[in-house]
């Protein structure tokens, strides 16, 4: 037998042993995050299913079982990225998480944010009810106190704000799908707000309402 065959032969069978190995501690380790995420924001009695199969491209995803710090029983889904048998850290819920979990994120991240000035402002000037209040961008306006603020998307929400310095809000970016969708990433390009969503979706939004500019 050719040589180049026995080793690639032999090639295929060291991965075909290593990739569940790996797949399965990162499957572990997966749960392992998402039990976390909710026991440090008060959740007891979790329970977390990897739901197979997985019919979207590239995620893994998982039903959640849990007590919440009021003593009622909640369910969730959530998904995580991966590439091959790695999965990242962030985890993305299908809808936001219901409030008593999200007060105690808002006290914990808030602490420990680079933001936290910005964060507190808007905080303290806002009604809404959002999954959280940590900041992971903010933009400057030009010619203009404002500033363009995107919360971290760690649950489906409008996640993008113009603000003035106190931290008023003046505006909340629109979504290009109107359920299940977070901004992921914003910047400047040539003078145009650009913002990318988590269904991989690329939008420029309005600098002056928030709303997305239909493209030609």
């Amino acid at each position: 037998m050719d040589t180049s065959l026995i080793f690639s032969f032999a090639v295929l069978i060291i991965l075909s042993l290593i990739y569940p190995v790996v797949y399965f501690t990162s499957l572990n380790n997966t749960k392992n995050s998402i039990k976390k995420f909710l026991t440090d924001r008060g959740a007891i009695n979790i329970f977390i299913d990897h739901e197979v199969p997985d019919y979207d491209r590239d995620t893994m995803s998982f039903f959640v079982r849990y007590i919440g710090v009021n003593g009622n029983n909640k369910t969730a889904h959530c998904k995580v990225h991966r590439w091959g048998a790695v999965a990242d850290e962030e985890i993305y819920w299908a809808d936001p998480l219901d409030l008593e979990l999200a007060q105690i994120e808002i006290k914990k991240e808030i602490k420990h944010s680079e933001y936290f000035e910005i964060s507190d402002k808007i905080k303290s000037k806002t009604n809404l009810q959002l999954p959280t209040f940590e900041i992971s961008t903010v933009l400057s306006v030009n010619d203009s106190k404002d500033m363009i603020v995107m919360m971290k998307y760690i649950a489906s929400f409008n996640n993008v704000f113009r603000c003035k310095s106190d931290g008023s809000i003046v505006w909340q970016a629109e979504l290009p799908n109107k359920s299940n969708d977070v901004y992921t990433n914003i910047e400047w390009k040539e003078n145009q707000l650009a913002a990318f969503s988590r269904s991989c979706i690329a939008v420029i939004l309005d600098i002056k309402t928030g709303k997305i500019i239909p493209q030609r």
